[in-house]
């Protein structure tokens, strides 16, 4: 962790320190610990539609509102700007 905090804080250019960096065993289960320890009831988790098929579950699992939003709309249509 030490060296990747070393390696990520050269490229980026940011103070990251091995408290920063998570190891795990793939993004599956990176992002359930995420959802299920930032998560608070009821919380809006935007999510880009199409998306991987986990994070709907994984994120009703740590009783968020999963909300999607059309990737393939024009922004204007989902009343953001760009």
């Amino acid at each position: 962790r030490k060296e990747l905090a070393s390696k990520y804080s050269r490229s980026f250019g940011k103070d990251l320190t091995e408290a920063n960096v998570i190891i795990g065993h793939g993004v599956t289960n990176i992002f359930a610990c995420g959802f299920l320890g930032i998560l608070e009831v009821n919380d809006e988790v935007i999510c880009f539609d199409p998306t991987f098929d986990i994070y709907e579950p994984q994120i009703l699992m740590a009783r968020g509102r999963p909300v999607f939003v059309d990737f393939d709309a024009p922004a204007e249509e989902n009343g953001w700007s760009w």
